[in-house]
């Protein structure tokens, strides 16, 4: 399965779409119209809990800590399996892109994101 992540702010109308874009941020990015971002599934509800992301960002945890509880979090969310079996369903015709507005794209829950979806 070929997964990409990108930052909202870095694609939007600057791609051809050929490709299955998943808005993986609880809150849509900021300055960025909907119709210029061209979504196919906006998965808010497979984000960090606003309890884990802000013990995060205020640095109380670690990055392999998040990583730990994020993953945790996301065996635990009943919402998880569907989302990821529509990724599965979706990968076979296309390339998967994960959107984040995160800077630090493979340093956010985006990338644990990636790496459960390439778990077997």
């Amino acid at each position: 399965m070929k997964i990409d992540i990108q930052r909202a702010y870095d694609i939007r109308n600057k791609e051809k779409i050929d490709d299955y874009r998943v808005l993986v941020d609880r809150l849509w990015p900021r300055g960025v119209k909907k119709e210029d971002l061209k979504i196919d599934l906006w998965a808010k509800d497979i984000t960090p809990t606003d309890k884990l992301r802000k013990k995060f960002h205020s640095d109380e945890i670690s990055g392999k800590e998040f990583e730990k509880e994020y993953s945790q979090e996301i065996e635990n969310n009943k919402k998880w399996k569907d989302f990821k079996q529509n990724i599965i369903n979706n990968s076979e015709e296309k390339e998967i892109k994960l959107i984040t507005a995160a800077k630090l794209r493979d340093y956010s829950h985006t990338y644990i994101i990636k790496k459960k979806l390439q778990e077997k």
